[in-house]
C-alpha cells in the first residue's frame, strides 16, 4: 500500500433510521489525522447508553479505514428490501448450503450395512472391550424388568464413561441400541444415562423432550434429522423457539452452526434429535417466513462453529453514478480490486453489540468488574426506542427497583432475560444481583463478556491501523504455522515477532498479524500496542494482565483475531432497473424496461465469501468507505 497509516474517522452523528447515503460525486474532505484524538480518549467509561454526539461505531471502538481515501466513494441504499441481503452458510465440507428440494422425504429406513454395524459380537465382549463393570449387565436387566417387578426399581442407570473417548462412547450407545432394544441412552457429562424407552423419568432434558416428540424411533434410523432452513426476516433463535413452542419440545432438541442476520434471506443447516422429516416438513407452512427442505438422517448433531463461513449476495440500491456507467464500472473495478488484494479491518460489527442504546459490552464491563448491581441495572433500566408497555415497565423498575412482584406483572413475557432476572430476585431476594446474573443462560452471559472483549479488540485495532505502520514491526504477533482461531475461548499458539530479521525470514505481511482478545491465557504484543490495551482497560478500572476472576464463569481465557481479513471470490455487477421494488438479487445486469422506457435507477450487486467470524458489514464499510452506522439495517 502507498500510505503508511490508515485513515481515521472521528465521532459522527448517529442515524436511527435507514437512509439514502450522500451523492457519490461528492468527495469527503481528507481527514486531518494530526487533529484526531485517540479513540482511547473518546470511548465512554461510565454507565448508560450512546451519547448523542457519538456515532455507534465510535462507541464500540471502530474508527479507521484500511485504504486511503478514494476519489470515488460508493453511496447507496443498503437493505432497502429483505431480499437485498442473502446469506448462505458454507459447511465444513466447503459446499454452499442451498435449499433445492422442499418436498422429497428421506428413503424408508433400512438396516445398517456391514460397514455401519458395531464391532462387537456380543454384549459380554463389549463389557471386556470397554472395561465396564460386570454388574452393569444385571443392573440393565433389572431396569428392563422393572415394570414387571413388585419392588421399586430405578428409573435410570448411570454408566461412568469418563475413561472412554468419543468412539468408545459411540460404540456403547450403539450396543445398547442393538442388545437392549427396550432401552435408550443419552450422554450427560461423564455418564451415559440409560432408561427404558419412553420413560418419563429419564432426567435428561434432551430425553424428556424426545419423549414428547415420539419415542417410537426406528431402530436403524440415525438419531438426528438434518435439514436446510431458509428464512425471511427472521432471527434463527426466534425460529427455533417458535418451532419448539408448536411442537411442545425443549429448544435443545435443535442445533445449528451459527445464527444468521434477521433482515435478509438466509439459508443454513439445522439438526433435530429424533424429529421426523415428515413432522418438520409439515411445519413449514405454519411458521411465517420459514421453509425446510433437503431432509436426511445423520448420526451427529451440528455444534456452534461447525461451518467454514458464509456466502453473501448483497444489493446496494439507488447508487449515484459518475458521468457515465462506463466510468462507474471502472471506479468499481478499482475499489473491488483494492479491497480484494488489501482486505478490510476485521472489526467486530455493530451487530455484536446489540441494537439498543445500551451496548452489550457495557453489561460485559460491569460483569468483569464484578459489579453485579450495575450489570442488572444496565439490563433492566430504560433505554429508549422500545414499545410503550416496555418503557413503562422499565421506568417503574427504575423508580422502585425493590418492588419485584409488581415488576413481574408489568414486564411483558417477550422480555425473557429481564423476567428471568426478576424471577430470581423474587426467589432469592430483591438485592441478590449475583444470583440473578448467574441464573441467566451461560450463552447470554458469554454474549455480554465477549462483547467487552470485542470492544477492546476494535479499539486497539483502530489505533494499530491509525498509528501504523501498515506493515509488520517487532513485537507484533502472528499465528503459528497452520494455527487459526475461531473459538473465542480457545487461544491458538502465536509467535511474537522478535526483530526485522525474524519478519523477513518468516515472510510476514500486515495481513498475517493478529491481536488478542483480552484474557488470562493470551499473550500481548511487546510493542506500543500493549500500552493501548492498558490505557483502554485502565479507563474501565481493569488490567488486561489480570483477567482471572473469583467466579470461574467470568474468567475469560481470551483468543486471537486477524487484524485484516480478505474476502474470497469477491464479485460485483452493475444493475440498471426502473421498478424500485424489483427483486434484484436474481435479476440480470440490465433489466428490460417496460414500453421501451429507459432505466432510471442503478444498483450494485456484491457477492463474496467470508469466514464465520467476520462481518459482511465491515467489508461493505471498506468498499463504500463510509461508517457502517450510516447504512442501518433496522
Amino acid at each position: 500500500m502507498e500510505s503508511t497509516t490508515g485513515e481515521y474517522i472521528d465521532g459522527m452523528e448517529p442515524h436511527s433510521k435507514r437512509r439514502k447515503l450522500n451523492d457519490a460525486s461528492r468527495v469527503d474532505p481528507q481527514p486531518d489525522l494530526s487533529a484526531q484524538q485517540s479513540n482511547v480518549d473518546q470511548l465512554p467509561t461510565g454507565m448508560g447508553g450512546v451519547r448523542a454526539a457519538e456515532s455507534r461505531e465510535v462507541v464500540v471502538g471502530i474508527g479507521a479505514f484500511l485504504r486511503p481515501h478514494p476519489e470515488y466513494s460508493l453511496r447507496g441504499s443498503f437493505k432497502a428490501r429483505i431480499t437485498d441481503f442473502a446469506v448462505n452458510e458454507i459447511g465444513l465440507d466447503g459446499q454452499v448450503v442451498e435449499l433445492t428440494d422442499a418436498d422429497t422425504l428421506p428413503a424408508p429406513d433400512a438396516a445398517p450395512t456391514p460397514s455401519d454395524s458395531i464391532s462387537v459380537a456380543s454384549w459380554d465382549e463389549l463389557i471386556i472391550q470397554l472395561s465396564l463393570p460386570p454388574t452393569i449387565t444385571s443392573e440393565l436387566q433389572c431396569l428392563v424388568e422393572g415394570s414387571e417387578s413388585a419392588q421399586p426399581q430405578p428409573s435410570e442407570i448411570l454408566i461412568n464413561v469418563s475413561h472412554l473417548d468419543k468412539n468408545g462412547r459411540k460404540l456403547l450407545h450403539q450396543s445398547i441400541r442393538q442388545f437392549w432394544t427396550d432401552l435408550s441412552s443419552v450422554t450427560r457429562e461423564q455418564f451415559i444415562v440409560v432408561s427404558k424407552t419412553g420413560s418419563a423419568t429419564s432426567g435428561s432434558s434432551r430425553q424428556n423432550a424426545n419423549n414428547r416428540s415420539g419415542y417410537d424411533w426406528p431402530q436403524h434410523r440415525p438419531k438426528y434429522l438434518r435439514a436446510v432452513l431458509r428464512k425471511w426476516n427472521r432471527d434463527t433463535t426466534d425460529v427455533i423457539h417458535e418451532l419448539c413452542k408448536i411442537m411442545r419440545v425443549r429448544a435443545n432438541l435443535f442445533s445449528f452452526a451459527g445464527t444468521k442476520d434477521k433482515r435478509g434471506v438466509t439459508t443454513q443447516l439445522i439438526t433435530a434429535f429424533k424429529v421426523s422429516a415428515e413432522r418438520l416438513k409439515g411445519l413449514s407452512g405454519r411458521l411465517k417466513g420459514v421453509t425446510f427442505g433437503n431432509f436426511c438422517y445423520v448420526d451427529a448433531s451440528l455444534g456452534l462453529g461447525d461451518l467454514k463461513g458464509n456466502r453473501f449476495s448483497v444489493i446496494l440500491r439507488n447508487v449515484s453514478v459518475l458521468e457515465s456507467l462506463d466510468k462507474t464500472r471502472v471506479a468499481l473495478q478499482t475499489i473491488c480490486q483494492s479491497v480484494s488484494q488489501g482486505g478490510f479491518i476485521n472489526y467486530f460489527g455493530l451487530q455484536r453489540f446489540g441494537t439498543g442504546q445500551i451496548p452489550t459490552h457495557h453489561v460485559g464491563r460491569a460483569l468483569l468488574k464484578e459489579d453485579w448491581k450495575s450489570a442488572v441495572d444496565l439490563i433492566m433500566l430504560p433505554r429508549g426506542g422500545e414499545s410503550d408497555d416496555v418503557e413503562r415497565a422499565r421506568a417503574a423498575y427504575a423508580a422502585a427497583p425493590l418492588e419485584i412482584d409488581l415488576h413481574l406483572q408489568a414486564f411483558p413475557r417477550k422480555l425473557t432475560i429481564e423476567r428471568l432476572i426478576l424471577e430470581t430476585l423474587q426467589k432469592s431476594g430483591a438485592t441478590a444481583y449475583l444470583n440473578a446474573i448467574q441464573a441467566l443462560p451461560r450463552p447470554t452471559r458469554l454474549l455480554y463478556l465477549h462483547a467487552y472483549q470485542s470492544y477492546v479488540w476494535n479499539a486497539v485495532a483502530t489505533e494499530r491501523v491509525r498509528k501504523g505502520p501498515l506493515c509488520p514491526i517487532p513485537g507484533d504477533m502472528i499465528f503459528e504455522a497452520s494455527a487459526s482461531s475461531t473459538d473465542e475461548d480457545t487461544p491458538c499458539p502465536v509467535h511474537i515477532l522478535l526483530n526485522e530479521e525474524d519478519i523477513r525470514n518468516r515472510g510476514v505481511q500486515f495481513e498475517h498479524l493478529v491481536l488478542p482478545l483480552p484474557g488470562h491465557q493470551v499473550k500481548y504484543p511487546t510493542n506500543y500496542c500493549s500500552d493501548i490495551y492498558r490505557q483502554i482497560m485502565a479507563a474501565d478500572a481493569m488490567d488486561p494482565m489480570e483477567m482471572k476472576r473469583k467466579i470461574s464463569d467470568f474468567s475469560l481465557p481470551g483468543s486471537y483475531r486477524l487484524i485484516v481479513q480478505k474476502p474470497t471470490d469477491l464479485q460485483w455487477d452493475l444493475i440498471t432497473y426502473t421498478d424500485p421494488n424489483a427483486d434484484l438479487n436474481d435479476e440480470p445486469s440490465v433489466m428490460s424496461p417496460p414500453n421501451n422506457e429507459k432505466p432510471t435507477l442503478t444498483a450494485v450487486k456484491f457477492k463474496f465469501s467470508l469466514p464465520s467470524s467476520s462481518y459482511a458489514t465491515m467489508l461493505l464499510r471498506e468498499l463504500c468507505y463510509i461508517p457502517s452506522d450510516q447504512f442501518e439495517d433496522d
